[in-house]
């Protein structure tokens, strides 16, 4: 008979080879669907980064996300941007308080470029793309261009 700690094992043996990526699989132990996903930093989360990152700069203060821009705040991917190491939460009792870390600065700058995707599995990183991406290959249009006018 299995362990837990066996099928827990096997569990993360095979999301790391990225069973879990394609089809989702099933717990030995409680029958929860297991299933890997690969997060991207997409056109939204690009722009809510450069605004935080601004409003960051600005103020150099923590920002309260609900306060935001109604494109910002719809966003609501604040957790997959902290998964990439870009943002990070002020804690449990400053519910929608965000605030960029050296390297979400860095990206939303342009001075430096993230993996393409992580590959979470139960809520943990457990795979990094190889290939990397700046923050204008993560956005529909220069944003650049669009502040000018």
């Amino acid at each position: 008979m299995e362990t837990v700690a066996d099928a827990k094992a096997r569990i993360q043996e095979t999301a790391e080879s990225g069973g879990y990526d394609k089809k989702p699989g099933s717990c030995p132990c409680c029958n929860r669907v297991l299933k890997a996903y690969r997060r991207r930093i997409d056109s939204g989360m690009a722009l809510s980064l450069r605004w935080l990152s601004s409003e960051f700069t600005r103020t150099n203060r923590w920002a309260y996300v609900p306060d935001a821009p109604p494109q910002v705040v719809k966003n609501r991917s604040w957790d997959k941007l902290e998964l990439h190491g870009l943002v990070e939460r002020r804690g449990p009792d400053f519910a929608g308080e965000w605030r960029p870390t050296k390297d979400g600065l860095d990206f939303a700058s342009g001075e430096t470029e993230v993996a393409e995707w992580a590959l979470v599995f139960l809520g943990e990183v457990i795979k990094w793309a190889e290939n990397f991406v700046g923050i204008e290959d993560c956005l529909p249009f220069n944003y650049e261009e669009l502040l000018r006018g």
